[in-house]
């Protein structure tokens, strides 16, 4: 039996495909549900960790001496936003097609992720994932291509993936090719697609080490372009993974919208407990004058019922001397005469200021009411509670 293998190599990644995300993969259909526990995640290293970590010692490096304006806080963001680089790649290899391919694809794609690092060091992989589920298996390796030899003016270890396949020792190439009207002509490849060829080739001799016989297409002496996977099936990944890298974009910006939302009901909610602050300040401010107000107005109504009480409490005492000077035998009629005399006397003297301190105090009870319903109207004024 015959095979053939692919290395399709892209920048599009989209990871939660790869995890086999509930929600990414919900309308996935060429997805085999009861295939899914066959596949198999080697390596996976979420990818701003993978930049946190690796690049930190050079882009400190790099940011040594240099005004704040002109240092890097975030190397991933600012690969993203580079129109030249892209802060992930990702090959597909597979071996056969839907129709045809071998029972120990599974061992041979495991082995060939396995070389893979070892084969190409300056690739380095944060994700590996091994699909068994969909019409071919297939392996995604997601790497970041990264240069170590350092630029004029730039880190000393950073994303490059001319400069990781340059180090490698992969140049641009001339090689003759037939065109499709069946010349010969000459034509160069970028060390990019010379590292490519190179993985489809260590993929071959793996797969003949294994005992497989790999062949690619010729049709009327032309050799036909290289299928990295069946042109349909491959149609389909890459709509699905559009459709996926818009649903994640789509989540990113609800969570952002969320995250802002989330941000002005915190500073709404800070602005609010301001105002409060400032609107029961300037409550207190205004209430605290009639509060003291009604403080000495309490006072005095306590002087007032204090000096009743005193009244009330001689007179008792005068009357009940009286009463047990009466009661004697024989009846002190004398100090009976003296109390009568005490009583009449006190009662003449207290029983008018007396009056004057009730008639005071129902005044003073009626202008502590009058206070009392300001502050109840400036309180509903503010909708505060004093």
């Amino acid at each position: 039996m015959k095979y053939t293998t692919s290395t399709h190599v892209g920048h599009t990644v989209s990871i939660k495909h790869n995890i086999r995300d509930r929600n990414a993969i919900k309308n996935q259909h060429h997805i085999d549900r009861n295939r899914t526990p066959e596949n198999r995640i080697l390596k996976h290293i979420p990818i701003e960790n993978f930049y946190k970590e690796f690049f930190k010692e050079a882009m400190d490096e790099y940011n040594q001496g240099k005004r704040k304006s002109r240092q890097i806080t975030d190397y991933y963001q600012k690969i993203k936003k580079d129109k030249q680089q892209h802060p992930v790649y990702e090959m597909i290899v597979q071996i056969g097609d839907k129709n045809n391919y071998p029972c120990n694809a599974k061992e041979i794609l495991t082995e060939f992720y396995k070389t893979f690092e070892e084969k190409n060091p300056n690739m380095k992989v944060i994700g590996a994932y091994l699909h068994m589920d969909e019409a071919t298996p297939h392996m995604h390796i997601d790497y970041v291509p990264v240069a170590f030899i350092k630029e004029k003016n730039g880190m000393s270890t950073r994303v490059s993936l001319k400069g990781a396949c340059h180090e490698m020792g992969y140049q641009e190439t001339q090689v003759r090719e037939h065109n499709e009207e069946g010349k010969l002509i000459r034509k160069f490849k970028n060390p990019h697609e010379m590292w490519i060829e190179k993985q489809r080739k260590n993929l071959d001799e793996l797969c003949k080490e294994k005992g497989l016989e790999i062949y690619h297409p010729i049709m009327e002496g032309i050799e036909e372009k290289r299928k990295h996977v069946d042109t349909k099936e491959y149609k389909i990944q890459q709509h699905e993974k559009e459709l996926v890298e818009k649903e994640e974009a789509l989540n990113k910006a609800e969570d952002h919208l969320e995250q802002r939302k989330k941000a002005l009901n915190d500073s709404n909610s800070e602005i609010n407990k301001e105002i409060e602050k400032k609107v029961e300040e300037t409550i207190t401010r205004k209430l605290e004058p009639y509060k003291r107000k009604i403080d000495v107005l309490e006072a005095k109504i306590s002087s007032i019922e204090e000096s009743m009480s005193q009244t009330f409490s001689a007179i008792e005492t005068h009357a009940m001397n009286l009463v047990n000077a009466i009661k004697k035998d024989p009846p002190d009629y004398t100090t009976a005469l003296i109390n009568a005399m005490k009583i009449t006397e006190k009662c003449s003297k207290e029983i008018k200021m007396t009056g004057d301190l009730l008639k005071e105090k129902l005044e003073i009870n009626k202008l502590k009411k009058s206070l009392e319903n300001k502050i109840n109207d400036i309180s509903e004024e503010f909708d505060f509670e004093y």
